[in-house]
């Protein structure tokens, strides 16, 4: 299995700042069992996006134009983009989410030997850390401490499950090991593999999600990219997730009135071609009566 990311905030961070055109409070709408799956979470998501934003660690901007929005992801040196549409009916929404991680006890670079029969440079820690196991899942699990709040696990799975059709099944996976840790006494140091990974993750699932909009309008997306790196060494880690969509709004559809004619009112015959009309009349009330039958 290759390299895999699940990100939600950076999601939910564009899916909140799209209701600066939307409106508040959209109920979005699955078209495929993906989505269906996702919006649960999308909605667990949303109402972290003020505090993780308050904390500087999400940002999100949108705009009638791409342009604004890929240049939102370069500036954070994410290099996905969104198209620009020839509707001007279309908007587009961008999000990112990045936390740097420094380790409560930085460690010192190694190397490791890894399965394939390769060498790649590593870290080692000796502090700073819990290690647990779970055999529910069949993992070992070592639990790094932070300078802040957060703590970073790492786990080794004997068999990795395949994802199906949930595209946030690696999310769902960590929550369930988390949930069955038991403590492990048998190691006080770690070594793992330092990482540089970038990937675009197949985002292509969201596409044909729908809501109204707080005026009536069905917007939907036609566009959805996802870009996310995370960076680990000895020090700490760097992780960084944006995704961006754009949100096609359906022509309003405008109720019809009826035109009442209720005064006198001008009638004409026009033909193309003659220089002036064939037949002119001005029906004052005096003729507003039922003809019968139009006979000659």
């Amino acid at each position: 299995m290759s390299s895999k990311v699940n990100s939600i905030f950076d999601i939910a961070g564009a899916f909140d700042i799209a209701e600066e055109i939307l409106g508040k409070g959209r109920q979005w709408n699955p078209t495929n069992p993906a989505q269906a799956q996702f919006l649960p979470m999308l909605e667990q998501a949303m109402p972290y996006v003020v505090a993780l934003k308050a904390e500087g660690l999400l940002d999100a901007v949108v705009s009638w134009q791409a342009a604004d929005v890929n240049k939102f992801f370069r500036d954070r040196k994410l290099t996905i983009e969104l198209t620009q549409n020839p509707s001007p009916d279309v908007f587009y929404a961008g999000s990112v989410y990045e936390q740097l991680i420094k380790w409560l006890a930085p460690g010192n670079r190694d190397s490791v030997h890894g399965k394939d029969g390769k060498k790649y440079d590593a870290a080692l820690l000796d502090d700073g850390l819990h290690f647990f196991f779970s055999r529910e899942d069949h993992a070992q699990v070592a639990n790094i401490y932070t300078q802040g709040s957060d703590t970073v696990y790492m786990a080794i799975l004997e068999d990795l499950p395949q994802p199906g059709d949930d595209p946030f099944a690696l999310m769902k996976l960590a929550q369930q090991i988390q949930k069955n840790l038991s403590h492990e006494r048998g190691y006080d140091k770690l070594r793992f593999p330092m990482v540089n990974m970038d990937v675009v993750n197949d985002v292509d699932w969201m596409v044909e999600m729908w809501t109204n909009s707080a005026t009536g309008q069905r917007a939907r997306i036609i566009e959805a990219k996802q870009q996310s790196i995370l960076k680990a060494n000895h020090l700490g880690a760097l992780a960084r997730s944006g995704f961006g969509m754009a949100v096609a709004l359906e022509m309003a559809v405008v109720p019809k009135e009826t035109m009442t004619i209720d005064r006198p009112f001008l009638f004409w015959i026009d033909r193309p071609g003659m220089p002036l009309p064939m037949f002119t009349a001005w029906v004052d009330y005096t003729d507003w009566s039922d003809p019968g039958e139009l006979t000659s």
